[in-house]
Formats: structure tokens, C-alpha cells, sequence
């Protein structure tokens, strides 16, 4: 946790000293292009990391083997993006979109040569070397970033960055981590195994890329590149418990939740106890951001980017949600049932057709947000729904948060408009009011978190 804190930190401040040498246009195209970054990356997953983490073999033939499709999938990502970089620049009006998906797309082999000693470290909750390589790549990235935007402040400066960050991730994994050195082999077996896991989590990263990202596709086409250049900057805010919460189900409750199925252990009750400090993390943050999301932007950012505020407040909304969804995704994975992932993620698809062009119809840009909020609210019902026969218990536990989260918000946004409007007070002393309120208001189930209340585990049924 404090490693992915400092490493959040490290890119807010890079990213709060760059919003004052690069024009927000950037920062709108940069979006674009991570995003259809992205979305190549997800073609033809198949979910090595994942099996390594929940399948039963660990042995140099599987890890192998899993390196090796993991090196071809990296050369072939490598021809996409290069080959789709020109349609993608006309599609937006956006001419640097080719050279800049082009270049940056080549880094998809570098991120296949990647070894599988990270997937293994993650496997046996070994964190601490882990944590240290992402840091130290990110750290990485931003001293070229920075460096790059002193000399030429301009988009490829975030792009260069980006790609010096990934090279270094990949060297580091080989040098960095303990255990076996990765070289190219073919075992039939487990390659059957990894295709067979992996055939449900490629649909599932596919429709989770598209569920997650499909915003800013759409909303690159409704607004001009500087608005969307803001949006980005308030995604980055709103995202970050978002991020928290995902970074620590997967590096810890995925692998937490496989070793308990494994061993036949009491999933419901290691799945509750695991997500409940999960949720109070993030719905602290998130009720922070709901409340005072203008005041949080009016502190960090120039006048530029004030319009980030409310995008924020509204934004918060749906990451609230999407955490709510993320600790019940880790747990179906360890179970096996990414199909229920992938299913979960194609309705909220759907509620993002229909929700956002109603919503921009209705309101314009804050409505098509509200629209996409509105349809990660369908995917966590989905998700619960989905769920069901796993017999988590998850749906109580997430009602009395959800609600918990909305006092917290309500009261935040009223002493932060007390504080602005009736006393006039410094945006840093509004900031810090709103801080103690909201805080106060979850201190009882942070108090009974720390305390370790819960229910004990249900004693394993006779076989």
C-alpha cells in the first residue's frame, strides 16, 4: 500500500508540475492514445498472469510455456498498433495520433519479453521487490517525462516517458525478481491448460477494457481535445482510490482468494473480511471527491483546469461503484468464473449505449457523465447478481457502505459550501475542514475495522 502511495504520489506530482509546461490539448491526445493502447492489448489476452496466480502448476514447463505466448501475443500487439496507428488519426482529425500510436505501440514487445518471475512473486504474496520495480520504472518514466518537457514541451513528452517506464519495467523483471529464467519452450499440456482458463478471461479483459475506457472514446468525439484534455486530468483524480482498490485485489485478494479455493477454505468469510478495509479506503477518498471536488481541483491545479471539479464530483460517483465491483470480480476469478466478469461487463456496455447519448442529449458533457456513472451502478448490480451462487455475502456488506458513502458526502459537501460561500475561507483551509468532517464520519467503522470486528469463520463442513 504505501509503495503504490508513493508511486501514485510520484505521477500526481509529475502530473501537477507538467498541467504548468504542457498545454491541456496534450494531455487529450495523450488520453486517446493510451487508450487505443490499451485496447490492442487486450487482443488475443488470454490471462497469463492470471493462471499463473490460480493454477495449480508452477513449474519451469507451464512458466515457460506461458512466456512464450506472452512473447508472440507482444510481437503481434507491435503490428496492430503500427498498422491501425494512420485510420485511428483520421477517425479523430488528430494527425500526430499515427506517429504517436506507432511509435509508442512498439513497447507491446517489450511488454511480451516481460518475465513471468512478476506473475509468480504475485502468486506467493511476495510484494516487496514488486513493489519496488513498479516504483522504481515509474520513477523512471517521470524523470524522462520531466526532463523531455524542459527541452520540448510537448506531447512527446508524456509519450517517450511512457515507453521509457515499460523498458524498464520488463529489464527489472528479469534481473530484479527471484526465480526461474524464462526461455522460449512448448509444453502441450499446460499451454492447453492456459488457453483453456484464458479463453473466458479474454473475453472478460476485452469487455472490461471497453466497459472502462469507452468513455473516453466516445467523449473524443463530443468535445474538443482541450475539454477532453481536462476530463483527463479529473479521471486522474477521480481514478485514484479506483486504482488503490484494483491494485490491491488483484496483487492481494486474487491471490488470497486462489490459495483459499485451492485449499478448500472458507471463501465467504476470507472474501468479506478481505474487502471490507478495501471499501472503507476508498470510500473515504471517494466521499472526499463528491463533496469537495472543486475545491480539491482549485487547490492542485491553475485556473485552466477549474472545470475539473465538478467532472470530479460526478466521477466519483462511478468509481465509488466500480470499487464496489472490484474485490467481487478478484473473488469469481479465483473461483474460476470469468465468464460472469466478462457477462457483467458487456451489460454495462450496453447501459453506456444507451445512458450516455441520453444523457449528452439531456444535459450535454455533465450529462453524458452522469450517463456513465449511472452505468457502473448497472454493472455492480450485475456483478452481484452474477455472484449469487458463490455465496459471498458480499450484498449487505455493500448496501450499509453505499450508505455510510452518501452521509459521509453530503455532509462533506455542506461544511465545503459553508466554508466557500457564507465564510469565504482559504481554498486550502476549505480543504482541510472538508477532510475532518468526511473522515469523522467513517471513524466509527474505521474504529471497528482496526479493532478487527468481525464475524468468525464458519467451521468447514465433514467430508
Amino acid at each position: 500500500m504505501a509503495g503504490f502511495a508513493a508511486g501514485h504520489g510520484l505521477r500526481l506530482g509529475s502530473n501537477l508540475l507538467l498541467t504548468r509546461m504542457i498545454a491541456p490539448e496534450a494531455f487529450g491526445i495523450m488520453l486517446l492514445v493510451n487508450v487505443v493502447l490499451m485496447g490492442v492489448g487486450q487482443f488475443g489476452d488470454v490471462g497469463i498472469g492470471p493462471s499463473i496466480i490460480q493454477n495449480q502448476r508452477d513449474d519451469a514447463a507451464f512458466l515457460n510455456t506461458a512466456w512464450t505466448i506472452q512473447f508472440v501475443r507482444g510481437l503481434v500487439l507491435s503490428a496492430i498498433a503500427v498498422a491501425i496507428a494512420y485510420p485511428v488519426a483520421v477517425f479523430f482529425h488528430e494527425p500526430i495520433l499515427a506517429w504517436l500510436i506507432g511509435v509508442s505501440g512498439l513497447v507491446g514487445a517489450s511488454s511480451g519479453l516481460r518475465s513471468t518471475k512478476m506473475f509468480t512473486a504475485n502468486r506467493h504474496l511476495a510484494i516487496g521487490r514488486l513493489t519496488l520495480l513498479e516504483f522504481a520504472s515509474r520513477v523512471l518514466g517521470v524523470v524522462v517525462t520531466i526532463g523531455w518537457a524542459l527541452v520540448s514541451p510537448s506531447v512527446w513528452a508524456l509519450a517517450v516517458g511512457g515507453i521509457v517506464a515499460e523498458l524498464g519495467r520488463t529489464v527489472l523483471s528479469h534481473a530484479w525478481l527471484p526465480g526461474i529464467r524464462n526461455r522460449f519452450r512448448w509444453d502441450r499440456e499446460a499451454a492447453s491448460t492456459l488457453f483453456t482458463f484464458g479463453k473466458w478471461v479474454f473475453l472478460s479483459t476485452l469487455m472490461g477494457f471497453i466497459a472502462s475506457q469507452a468513455d473516453r472514446i466516445v467523449f473524443g468525439k463530443l468535445v474538443d481535445m482541450e475539454t477532453l484534455g481536462i476530463y483527463a486530468i479529473a479521471t486522474l483524480i477521480a481514478s485514484t482510490p479506483q486504482q488503490v482498490l484494483r491494485h490491491l485485489a488483484l496483487t492481494i485478494n486474487f491471490p488470497l482468494y486462489s490459495h483459499t479455493v485451492r485449499e478448500g477454505g472458507d471463501l465467504p468469510h476470507v472474501f468479506r473480511n478481505g474487502r471490507r478495509r478495501l471499501l472503507l479506503l476508498s470510500g473515504v477518498v471517494c466521499s472526499l471527491m463528491l463533496a469537495g471536488g472543486p475545491a480539491i481541483i482549485d487547490l492542485l491545479y491553475q485556473e485552466a483546469y477549474l472545470d475539473a471539479g465538478w467532472m470530479v464530483q460526478l466521477l466519483a460517483v462511478a468509481t465509488w461503484f466500480n470499487a464496489l465491483q472490484g474485490t467481487v470480480e478478484a473473488a469469481l476469478l479465483a473461483r474460476g468464473e470469468s465468464q460472469r466478469v466478462a457477462f457483467a461487463s458487456i451489460a454495462k456496455i450496453v447501459a453506456m449505449a444507451i445512458l450516455i447519448p441520453l444523457g449528452f442529449a439531456q444535459a450535454g458533457f455533465p450529462g453524458a457523465i452522469v450517463g456513465f456513472a449511472c452505468s457502473e451502478l448497472v454493472r455492480a448490480i450485475c456483478l452481484a447478481v452474477l455472484a449469487r451462487p458463490a455465496k459471498l455475502g458480499g450484498v449487505p456488506q455493500a448496501a450499509g457502505y453505499t450508505l455510510v458513502f452518501a452521509a459521509a458526502s453530503a455532509v462533506g459537501y455542506a461544511v465545503a459550501h459553508w466554508t466557500t460561500v457564507t465564510l469565504g475561507l482559504h481554498v486550502l483551509l476549505v480543504n482541510l475542514a472538508l477532510g475532518v468532517v468526511v473522515v469523522a464520519v467513517w471513524l466509527p467503522l474505521a474504529a471497528k475495522s482496526l479493532r478487527g470486528g468481525h464475524t468468525p469463520p464458519r467451521p468447514r463442513p465433514a467430508t
